[in-house]
């Protein structure tokens, strides 16, 4: 490999990579006869403009989910209360209401 500059190398090739990826600019009438290049640009990483009368309009990017932020248990800790006898079975005339008003007993 004698003769040849790595550094240099390196630098076109991340050089040609940005170039790319660059903004692409195409007027409308071009976005609306090349939609489908221009979403499969857009999903591979280009950026691209749409122009209007050479007036930027709007800005075709690849579509990136927004991830959920994370939960912190314990969050409710000392906002909630429940009865102590919260899994004691009901009375048995509010059970026959809650269940319809059938004369069997609870449970």
């Amino acid at each position: 490999m004698a003769g040849i500059d790595l550094v240099k190398l390196t630098k076109n090739i991340v050089f040609a990579i940005l170039a790319c990826m660059a903004k692409s600019t195409n007027s409308l009438y071009e976005a609306k006869t090349q939609l489908s290049a221009l979403v499969e640009r857009a999903a591979a990483g280009e950026e691209i403009v749409i122009t209007k009368h050479g007036k930027p309009m709007a800005k075709l990017v690849a579509y990136r989910p927004k991830k959920a932020p994370k939960r912190k248990p314990g969050g409710w800790e000392g906002k909630i209360w429940m009865a102590p006898d919260f899994t004691e079975p009901l009375p048995e005339e509010l059970w026959n209401v809650l269940s319809g008003g059938s004369n069997e007993s609870a449970p």
